[in-house]
């Protein structure tokens, strides 16, 4: 008897390398058609409708029309957009965690929790008979006992861009001095954070949120400092790769012990906490070259155990 080969369908925002999760839902796409038939779906907007907004319905609709007809993929991505019909029996919707409910109606639903579960909705999203992935461990999930359940298997992809691997590559083994020497002034991002007084940040410096990619790596060739408010931004890496100091602002984690601080200065050793930890930081770039290099292995071999686990899931329920 031939094996059940699991299709997937993903619900994705536009294309956007400004986007973290848009980005990540369209290499999962990629990755998958390595394997198998992977389509990407614009994602549902997802509006609830109540007394609040009643009289804005057709607001609302005229918005989610406008998201379908500037829908955007990447030309190096192999991202086909879905269209016409699949078989439930051997096919998965892919929800990121701001998605409400199973739109889709699929009876295989993986949901892929890209950040805090209810962080951006204000509300958990799950639905019945769900499995849920998470990209980093530590994310908090909103599976429930007898409801939806949790997958344990961690889903977690970082493909960096080439451009962005090659400038890294031909400068990590210029000198402090030379990277430095026509730099000045401080960028910085608050994205999922909450910004504070700090002291490399003035009126002079630049805020890069909403900002393309293509302009923020040419801020980051100019500048000194790069300070992230987020803890979890790629940004940080990026910021490192064009040669800046890259430091995550201590604030997240002052209520905590140093602990927490240790264990991500041994994972992410070229990015500093603190003014103090800048030099050793420098000092540790060629760790983020290696970094590149381990995450698009890593990437892969990620993609491969979510697809792995799916095709024995939809095998196991055939042969019941």
């Amino acid at each position: 008897m031939n094996k059940i080969k699991p299709k997937f369908l993903i619900a994705a925002p536009s294309y956007s390398e400004n986007s973290g999760g848009g980005l990540v839902l369209h290499q999962l796409c990629d990755l998958l058609n390595d394997h198998t038939e992977a389509f990407i779906v614009p994602m549902p907007r997802g509006s609830i409708i109540n007394w609040l907004n009643l009289n804005s319905v057709e607001r609302l609709i005229e918005e989610e029309k406008q998201q379908l007809v500037n829908f955007k993929t990447s030309p190096e991505l192999n991202t086909p957009i879905y269209s016409g019909k699949v078989a439930q029996s051997d096919s998965v919707a892919v929800y990121p965690e701001v998605v409400f409910g199973n739109p889709f109606q699929f009876k295989n639903v993986a949901r892929w929790v890209l950040y805090d579960s209810g962080f951006h909705r204000g509300m958990s999203c799950t639905s019945k008979g769900e499995i849920e992935f998470k990209f980093e461990k530590h994310f908090v999930g909103a599976s429930i006992d007898g409801f939806s359940t949790c997958s344990g298997l961690r889903l977690n992809i970082l493909m960096p861009k080439t451009i962005d691997y090659n400038e890294l590559k031909n400068n990590v083994r210029r000198s402090l001095e030379d990277m430095h020497s026509c730099r000045a002034g401080t960028a910085f991002c608050v994205r999922k954070g909450k910004q504070h007084p700090h002291r490399l940040i003035d009126q002079s410096s630049i805020c890069i949120d909403g900002r393309g990619l293509n302009e923020i790596r040419e801020i980051f060739k100019k500048v000194k400092y790069f300070v992230s408010f987020d803890d979890e931004t790629y940004f940080s890496h990026l910021a490192s790769a064009y040669g800046c100091y890259s430091i995550i602002s201590d604030s997240n984690f002052k209520k905590n012990s140093l602990t927490k601080v240790d264990q991500r200065m041994k994972k992410m050793p070229w990015v500093a906490y603190s003014e103090e930890q800048i030099k050793n930081s420098w000092e540790n770039r060629v760790k983020l070259l290696e970094f590149f290099e381990n995450r698009v292995a890593e990437s892969k071999s990620s993609v491969l155990e979510f697809f792995d686990f799916w095709v024995k899931r939809l095998n196991s329920e055939f042969v019941r």
